[in-house]
């Protein structure tokens, strides 16, 4: 998986990143939009396909459930 510095669109990167991970380990929007403290299983699919976007603290939360720290974190 490409570093999220390699993108322009965090909604791009979403995408990538959910594709890799539901191809290694299964994951479900549901799972994904879980991890990010989401109640709505689909509203982390709608943001990547730019129905819907990411505000205040969803950006903290959505990229601690990818697994990004420090610079990646406060480039995403």
């Amino acid at each position: 998986m490409q570093s999220v510095i390699n993108f322009q669109d965090y909604r791009e990167f979403m995408r990538q990143w959910f594709a890799e991970n539901k191809r290694r380990h299964s994951l479900t929007w549901r799972d994904f939009a879980h991890r990010a403290g989401y109640a709505s299983p689909v509203f982390l699919k709608l943001v990547s396909e730019g129905r819907s976007s990411l505000r205040g603290n969803g950006v903290e939360r959505v990229a601690q459930a990818m697994g990004l720290e420090g610079f990646e974190k406060a480039y995403f």
